[in-house]
């Protein structure tokens, strides 16, 4: 399973669900369709970070800054570049 984060600008951050590659493909131009600003892809089998943007470690940081405990939640990694 693989899940879409992405930015709302008006209702914040947000995800979908997909299944698949084809899946992922269609849900992407889906969103970026709408406006909305695609974040990162998880894949939340393996519990990494399969793609992201390049604004990800100011929208990470972000996130850790108003949710310190998120971390505890749900660890995910990023995989060496």
């Amino acid at each position: 399973m693989l899940r879409i984060i992405f930015l709302d600008i008006d209702l914040g951050y947000k995800y979908a669900d997909v299944k698949n590659q084809q899946e992922l493909l269609n849900k992407n131009l889906k969103i970026s369709r709408h406006g909305y600003y695609i974040v990162c892809v998880l894949d939340l089998d393996s519990e990494t970070v399969i793609k992201k943007c390049n604004s990800f470690s100011a929208h990470s940081g972000f996130i850790k800054s108003c949710y310190p405990n998120i971390a505890l939640e749900q660890p995910l990694y990023s995989p060496q570049s």
